[in-house]
């Protein structure tokens, strides 16, 4: 008797402890879905600074129709990317670009004195700045929900209820050494950093 209503609560035991691990997995996956989000909304302010980009470089640099074609191409690819290692793929694309559009001024001096392209600019420093944080709180939220995946016993209910080790969001080291470029010439208050900075 007394074996059995140990038995009994040893099985009680298990079943409270899956169930509490299940909705915990099942919580921080909806912390990665909401992250992500936020990440996807400040990558979409970015996406919409490139088209003004491009217009106004338009103007500047007609016989480069191919860069700008390929920019606002890498652009719609990655706005149609709904999951995070594709839209990481899309993004590093995007980057690649804007890189592209910065090297056309060096080409245009009218370009790079031109008030509409510095505002622009200023406003994607911004823009990539507020990326990189996001990036970084994505990358920690998954950091932590990995970490909760692959230890014992969490790694045993994980692997029941289907819980896979989640992404990071990751530009790639390219991203990470993109350069610093002075437009105004007028110090640091008017550097424009391309692309995340730091992780």
């Amino acid at each position: 008797m007394h074996l059995l209503f140990a038995l009994l609560i040893l099985i009680l035991i298990l079943f409270g402890v899956t169930f509490a691990g299940y909705n915990r997995l099942v919580q921080m996956r909806n912390v990665i879905t909401r992250t992500f989000a936020q990440v996807d909304v400040v990558l979409q302010k970015r996406a919409t600074l490139i088209p003004a980009l491009i217009e106004v470089t338009k103007g500047y640099a007609k016989h480069e129709r191919e860069t700008l074609t390929n920019i606002a191409s890498s652009r719609a690819q990655a706005a149609f990317s709904q999951d995070p290692s594709m839209r990481s793929e899309n993004e590093k694309e995007v980057a690649r670009d804007i890189r592209r559009l910065l090297a056309l001024r060096e080409a245009y001096p009218d370009l790079k004195a031109n008030e509409e392209f510095l505002s622009l600019m200023r406003e994607l420093e911004l823009v990539e700045s507020q990326i990189a944080e996001q990036r970084e709180a994505f990358n920690n939220v998954v950091k932590v929900y990995n970490d909760y995946v692959m230890t014992f016993p969490t790694s045993l209910f994980a692997q029941i209820f289907g819980f896979a080790q989640a992404t990071y969001f990751d530009f790639g080291p390219e991203a990470k050494a993109l350069p610093e470029v002075d437009f105004a010439g007028k110090g640091r208050d008017d550097l424009i950093k391309l692309g995340p900075v730091g992780d």
